[in-house]
């Protein structure tokens, strides 16, 4: 089988870890004897980046010897751009902000996402098949009812090692504990402000703990970060179906997050871990459990199932049903 897949994230020199989760499934499908082409682009909200890209699709296409037998198009808007042709059905995953319009400081969805949003639908509209990484985005999509398949993590890649040496790979103390926040402190919708006060509570009781935020670090140098760490912190107001949470618990680092997006179904059962509604005082009290039971969950076998070559076993099996018998 041979597939196109059509993406405005995916790493390049100047940006190495960006889209690296798109990345990680094209090699994942490869290994399963999937033939992937690769068409990225960079985009930056731009129409006349996804127009031009439009114009490459059909040059990919025209200029092709063996033929593809689908497009496969992450993003709603790289989606659009796969349906600028009629030869070939195309599949869609979708990731979220595709379909859900991100908010702004006042809590109202920006004039850009609402038009970004809008398209997304359309798209799905188009498509031969969506896939959808949680749930919560089945009913945004119309007419078609999508497939479940959330974005996998690399088992062999985010795994337990012992603290001390993760600690000393990154040169940070071993006899302070720490709960570990993985995004842009300044991207307001991960409410970073919160994550301080539920710490701050902790620290004010007299806890030895600290918050590490980390952002700007290679992909590679995270699984350290939460090595080293005694707890993962995430507080976002928006999310789908966040990464750090499945690689958080394959590294088998005990949770605490707001119930937002697919988080609850990940935490679901999983030792050591919780769901807090957003207040500062809920958080500290189920990190201050978590911190005292030690930092070991459960989570490396609740996320088994999302390892990316099961993850691409369900891809294939959905490109099996999508292209043309």
């Amino acid at each position: 089988m041979r597939v196109l897949i059509v993406t405005n994230m995916y790493p390049a020199p100047q940006r190495p870890d960006w889209g690296v989760f798109v990345y990680d499934q094209v090699e994942s499908l490869r290994t399963l004897g999937v033939e992937v082409e690769v068409l990225a682009f960079s985009a930056a909200g731009k129409a006349s980046a996804y127009l031009q890209a439009a114009r490459s699709l059909r040059q990919t296409i025209r200029m092709d010897k063996k033929g593809f037998d689908l497009i496969h198009a992450h993003y709603g808007l790289s989606g659009l751009v796969a349906r600028m042709q009629v030869s070939l059905p195309v599949l869609v995953t979708f990731h979220g902000n595709d379909l859900v319009a991100q908010i702004d400081h006042t809590g109202r969805p920006t004039r850009q996402a609402r038009v970004e949003t809008l398209l997304g639908k359309l798209a799905a509209w188009g498509a031969t098949r969506s896939i959808l990484v949680a749930g919560l985005l089945q009913p945004l999509i119309w007419p078609r009812r999508g497939v479940i398949i959330p974005m996998g993590v690399d088992l062999d890649v985010f795994k337990p090692m012992p603290r001390p040496e993760a600690c000393q790979a990154l040169g940070l103390a071993e006899d302070r504990q720490r709960v570990v926040f993985v995004a842009n402190p300044d991207n307001f919708i991960k409410r970073f402000a919160l994550a301080r006060a539920a710490v701050a509570i902790l620290q004010a009781q007299g806890l030895p703990v600290d918050l590490l935020a980390v952002s700007g670090v290679s992909h590679s140098q995270v699984p350290l970060y939460l090595n080293a760490s005694d707890a993962l912190v995430l507080t976002s107001l928006q999310e789908a179906s966040p990464t750090v949470v499945k690689e958080a618990l394959a590294c088998n680092l005990p949770v605490v997050a707001t119930n937002v997006g697919d988080t609850a179904e990940r935490l679901r059962g999983v030792e050591n871990c919780a769901v807090c509604p957003p207040e500062a005082e809920k958080l500290a009290a189920s990190l201050a459990q978590a911190l005292q039971a030690g930092r070991s969950s459960s989570g490396r076998a609740a996320v088994q199932a999302l390892g990316l070559p099961n993850i691409a076993q369900r891809v294939l099996a959905v490109y099996q049903n999508v292209a043309p018998k």
